[in-house]
This record gives C-alpha cells, sequence and structure tokens, in this order.
C-alpha cells in the first residue's frame, strides 16, 4: 500500500487473471509482473497495462486478430500467406504495405526464433527462406568441409557477399540495391578460393577491398587492394577531385596511378614504383587538362604478399 492506496501491482497479484494472462508473482524489475499466457509463453508484463486493460495477452492475441483481419482483407482478392511455411520460416499474419516498395509484408517466425516482416514475392519465389541463419549455416558448412573457415580472408569475402546479394544486409542499400554483385566465379563453393587466387592476400590489415569503377561490381579486373585512407576518398561520398593517388596491384605485383575527375574515375597502366604511377597522373592533368596542380600522393610501401 502507498499513502493508504493499493499499487497497481498490488492490485494485478490479488486480481491474478487478466485476459489470457495469469499473474505468477513480482518481478525484480520495478512495476513489473511474471505472467503466464493461455498458450504457455511466460512473459514479464507492466502492471499498469494489466489494470488497465491495455494487455491482454503475450502477444498471441493481437496476431490471432490481425490474422483474422488478413483473412477478411485478402478473401477473394489475394491468397492469405497465414501459417504458410516457407523453409524456415512460418507467416504469422499480414504485416501491411512496405512504405518504400508498397509489397503486401508479412510477419513470419523463423525456427531460431526471429520474428521478421518479408515481402509476399520474396517468400512465395522461394528466394527467402530463413531469417539469414540457413544462408550462415551454408556457408559455415562449406568453410569448415574445404577447412577455409579460418582464413583471414574469409571475412571479407563474407562481407562483400552479403553486402551484395543478401538483403537483410545493413548495407545492401549501398550496393545490392544499386545493382552491384560479385561475379560468379567469386560466388558458390569455390568462390572464396577463386578469390584468394584472383586477388592474393592483403599487403598488411589496413587495406580492404576496393572496387576501381564504383558503378561496378565486384570482379578480378575491378579490384584491388587499398588502404582504408585512400578507400575514404575513393567513395562515391568524397571522390577525390584534383589529388592523384598510387596503388598497389597485388596480382601484378606493380603500380598504377589512378585519378576521380569531376566524378570520373581514370587508371593508368601498371608501372614499377609509385613515384612513375603519380608521374602518369601529373602528366595527364598537365597536358590533358592544362591544370598545374601540387601534386600529392600515398603509397604503402609493405609490399604485396
Amino acid at each position: 500500500m502507498w499513502g493508504g492506496r493499493e499499487t497497481n501491482v498490488e492490485k494485478a497479484l490479488r486480481l491474478t487473471k487478466f485476459g489470457r494472462l495469469t499473474v505468477l508473482a513480482e518481478s525484480e524489475k520495478q512495476r513489473k509482473l511474471i505472467t503466464v499466457c493461455e498458450c504457455g509463453t511466460f512473459k514479464e508484463i507492466d502492471a499498469g497495462g494489466l489494470i488497465r486493460g491495455s494487455t491482454r495477452s503475450c502477444g498471441c492475441l493481437a496476431r490471432e486478430t490481425s490474422a483474422e483481419r488478413t483473412s477478411k482483407l485478402f478473401k477473394g482478392t489475394y491468397e492469405d500467406l497465414t501459417g504458410n511455411v516457407y523453409g524456415r520460416l512460418e507467416v504469422l499474419y499480414y504485416a501491411g504495405t512496405s512504405n518504400t516498395s508498397r509489397m503486401s509484408m508479412w510477419s513470419c517466425r523463423c525456427e531460431c526464433g526471429i520474428i521478421k516482416d518479408y515481402s509476399r514475392t520474396s517468400l512465395v519465389s522461394g528466394k527467402t527462406q530463413s531469417c539469414g541463419c540457413l544462408q550462415k549455416e551454408l556457408v559455415t558448412e562449406r568453410m569448415t568441409k574445404h577447412g577455409l573457415a579460418d582464413n583471414p580472408l574469409y571475412n571479407t569475402w563474407r562481407g562483400m557477399i552479403d553486402r551484395c546479394h543478401n538483403p537483410d544486409c545493413l548495407q545492401f542499400t549501398n550496393y545490392g540495391a544499386r545493382g552491384i554483385s560479385v561475379c560468379d566465379r567469386w560466388q558458390g563453393d569455390n568462390g572464396l578460393v577463386n578469390f584468394i587466387q584472383d586477388m592474393g592476400y592483403k599487403p598488411d590489415e589496413s587495406f580492404s577491398i576496393d572496387r576501381i569503377d564504383n558503378d561496378k561490381g565486384y570482379s578480378p579486373d575491378n579490384c584491388h587492394w587499398i588502404s582504408s585512407r585512400n578507400q575514404m576518398l575513393n567513395t562515391r561520398r568524397s571522390l577525390p577531385k584534383k589529388a592523384p593517388w598510387a596503388f598497389i596491384n597485388c596480382k601484378t605485383k606493380k603500380w598504377y596511378g589512378c585519378v576521380s575527375i569531376d566524378g570520373v574515375q581514370k587508371r593508368f597502366k601498371d608501372v614499377d614504383t609509385p613515384e612513375e604511377a603519380s608521374k602518369m597522373v601529373y602528366d595527364f592533368l598537365v597536358n590533358v587538362r592544362g591544370e598545374h596542380i601540387i601534386l600529392k600522393h600515398e603509397y604503402s610501401e609493405s609490399g604485396c604478399v
């Protein structure tokens, strides 16, 4: 009792039954109660929600109500996917329309327990069969089978595949959604092996994979290893305007100049030293563009491994 008044927690413990929920005990968390739903789910619920009547179940009641609305909404118009199973995903209820694609979305529960929304098209076509756990398991199984799971380039290769071909990847918008893809040779069971054969290993840990032409995908003729600082200047958001840079080509163990002017990249042929690479850029800028600038270039002296 507080000030002679019964608190929500005390009242809930006394009444015990609220819709589908039965109060079992007080939780260690403030104003929370441990409850069990008629569906068998245990859950901590705010006492105020129980007393006000806004919480009547663990969430199963809302899903069933939504499923009923879905059935009425789609009756005679579209197929109701509620209850269907696609791979590891079980469709729970209609989740409305996507704000971006305007596609019908369905809330699904994966066998691993994760609940997410997916479009009808991706489910029916078979493109999406799990929350992502299936793909991770298959990749891990293949890499373990071939002894490549611990390869230092595995994470680089896996990240490249995900951001181009996995819609659930946070970076997919800037890659796969723009049409950036990974070449067939670098995908599949032998993808990592082919990737290592074509690219070689990083000169050192400060280097990462980079595309020479940012509007093209990942392939042997459009990729090189680049230092983190140079890659930052080579993004779509911050292309260097008048600064030539020397880059190392780990496949040929040579250097080449690469400059971006007015948002357009120009790559020069391979040479033996970074100074030669920068000189080619300088000649281009002075003779072709008529620009006299102070050159600035950076390069790694670690060489190619």
